[in-house]
């Protein structure tokens, strides 16, 4: 069928508490946090999808009522653990308000999706890796083109099959994501007691059980993500860096630090750091910034294992790690 016509999306991020914590969907972010906070990756595609000229909003069952009518799509970001099967049935009740819905996991474990959507005859498609934000855009383009979805990182139902168009390829770096600080500007930030922020993506490390493993690492502009940090800055609340190697980007890194001092921005922030990566220069900048801890992976100290696994540190490089981050005035 020829022609377009106009699709109104909701970008829907379910409630977060669970049994006292909150539940994290960033990707590479499984697992439960302390702190009630803004998420990060649903407001970037939102930002996204408008930069591309689509009709996109946002909602966070934590600070908003969820409300479906009026929608042509609802998007609902899904935990792979703890909330999953909660998260699902708000993808439920979009197709039931007359929606077409689309999954994004948090974590795309290998079929993952593909299970979901074959339980699910509610979920019409799934986003996969590696560029999410591009391959949503393209499967709202083709749906509002009246056409077959050709992008990569998609799963859909056409004809009564489920099409898997394969994962989107790696791009070099994140440039086409904008900041997303004028929708932060508009969130009651008093409900929250921390805010996401994703500089870069991506992992030099060659664990061998990891799906990011060697993956390209790709940063944003740096003035985009800076726009964010000040959008939350001066609030009391502590940001979470979401960049899983952020510590081996060490020029990126660098530069990120001084330009929160140069800007003077009153804030906290945490990010994860590889131990090998706790080098003095490096953690004296970045508590010169703020940053307060940080969060260091350890997949084992039992040097077989380790040498099974092709990843982690010895007990060794480890105390030298804690030491250092120590010393910086930075808890490990």
């Amino acid at each position: 069928m020829a022609g377009s016509y106009a699709l109104k999306t909701l970008l829907f991020n379910p409630p977060s508490a669970f049994n006292g914590k909150f539940v994290s969907r960033e990707q590479c972010g499984v697992g439960l946090v302390e702190q009630r906070f803004v998420p990060s990756e649903i407001l970037l595609s939102t930002a996204y999808l408008r930069k591309l000229g689509h009709d996109a909003d946002f909602a966070d069952a934590d600070s908003s009522v969820p409300d479906f009518s009026g929608y042509q799509v609802v998007v609902v970001w899904v935990s792979v653990l703890h909330s999953y099967h909660q998260d699902v049935q708000w993808l439920r009740r979009a197709k039931e308000s007359g929606c077409r819905t689309v999954l994004v996991l948090n974590e795309p474990y290998d079929g993952f999706e593909t299970e979901t959507l074959r339980r699910n005859p509610f979920v019409d498609a799934a986003v996969r890796l590696w560029e999410r934000e591009r391959s949503l855009g393209e499967l709202l383009g083709a749906w509002r083109e009246r056409s077959t979805p050709r992008g990569r990182g998609l799963i859909f139902r056409q004809n009564g099959d489920l099409c898997d168009t394969g994962l989107h390829p790696v791009l070099g770096d994140l440039s086409h994501l904008p900041s997303c600080a004028p929708l932060l500007r508009t969130l009651p930030l008093g409900r929250y007691e921390a805010a996401g922020i994703t500089p870069g993506r991506g992992c030099s490390a060659l664990c061998g059980f990891c799906l990011y493993a060697g993956c390209a690492q790709r940063k944003r502009r740096m003035d985009d993500v800076m726009d964010e940090m000040e959008a939350v800055a001066g609030k009391g609340k502590l940001v979470f860096v979401l960049d899983p190697d952020l510590g081996s980007t060490r020029t990126w890194t660098e530069g990120f630090c001084r330009e929160i001092v140069r800007r003077k921005l009153n804030i906290r922030w945490r990010s994860d750091l590889r131990p090998q990566d706790a080098v003095p220069g490096l953690l004296d900048l970045m508590r010169a910034s703020g940053c307060d801890h940080v969060l260091m992976a350890v997949e084992t100290l039992d040097p077989e294992i380790r040498e099974k696994l092709r990843a982690g540190v010895s007990a060794a490089d480890l105390r030298t790690a804690v030491r250092a981050v120590r010393k910086a005035g930075i808890r490990p």
